[in-house]
This record gives structure tokens, C-alpha cells and sequence, in this order.
């Protein structure tokens, strides 16, 4: 597999301290994460994502990968913590929260994920495919509690 070959050229070295990435080499490594992300290869993904994180902590998209990465793996907590970072970083967009909610579900914190589900709401106001996105999660969450 290509992206792995890719990834393993730009992955840093553990001895001693780690080499810089140029620009170019980070734009393969989010390349080759990405790519491992689309088939399945979360695990890889989300080492080459906390590479790039810890690089370029400002990069949402980065942040992106890194979280969906962890979610899609189903370490949750590790997860929150990335999309806790982006809810910052990203200031009006309502994918941070809605996801979090999605992870503090999995987790059995509805109380968070209700909270956390508001935040996406206000973010969402005018957009109405958030909207829709939320209600149905929101409704999720009532099932959950019995309601």
C-alpha cells in the first residue's frame, strides 16, 4: 500500500529529537493520514495526525484528522480531547461539539453530550443541514434516556 510506504518516509524518528517537517513533507504525511483514514487504517492515521499536531498545532484540519481518526477507532476519550482543541481553534463551525456529543454518547455521558449538543445548535443556527444533523443526534440521545 502506497500510503503507508509514505508514511513511513515522512514518520519522525524517535531517537533523540524529532525532525522538522517542511511544509512539503507535512502536506504528504496529511496525505498519506488521510488516505489511511478512507480505508480503514485508523490506528496509523491517527499516529501520523498527532505527529502533525504536535508540529503544527494551529492546523485544524490536522486537529480534524487527529480526532476522527481516534473516534473512528473508538477511543473516545482520546477523541473528546482533539475535538476539544478544534471547538477553539475552529470558533463558528458546529462539527466539533456535534462529534464531541457523538463521543460522550458512546461514552454513556449524556448529560455532557446534551451540553455538548446545545453548543453545536447555537454554532448551527444558520445552517439548516446542522440543524437536521443535530435534531436526529438529539433524538438519539432522548432514546437513550428513555424519553
Amino acid at each position: 500500500m502506497n500510503f503507508i510506504k509514505e508514511a513511513v518516509k515522512h514518520f519522525p524518528k524517535l531517537k533523540g529529537k524529532t525532525q522538522e517537517l517542511s511544509t512539503e513533507e507535512a502536506e504528504k504525511l496529511y496525505a498519506a493520514g488521510f488516505g489511511l483514514y478512507e480505508v480503514g487504517d485508523h490506528d496509523t492515521a491517527e499516529k501520523l495526525f498527532t505527529r502533525l499536531t504536535l508540529q503544527f498545532p494551529f492546523e485544524k484540519r490536522f486537529w480534524k484528522g487527529l480526532a476522527s481518526a481516534r473516534q473512528m477507532a473508538k477511543s473516545y476519550k482520546e477523541a473528546l480531547h482533539a475535538w476539544a482543541i478544534l471547538c477553539f481553534l475552529e470558533g463558528h463551525d458546529p462539527a466539533p461539539q456535534f462529534h464531541a456529543a457523538e463521543c460522550l454518547i458512546s461514552l454513556g455521558d449524556y448529560d455532557q453530550a446534551g451540553d455538548a449538543l446545545e453548543c453545536a445548535r447555537k454554532r448551527a443556527e444558520n445552517d439548516s443541514r446542522w440543524r437536521d444533523k443535530i435534531e436526529a443526534l438529539r433524538g438519539c440521545l432522548q432514546s437513550a434516556l428513555g424519553g
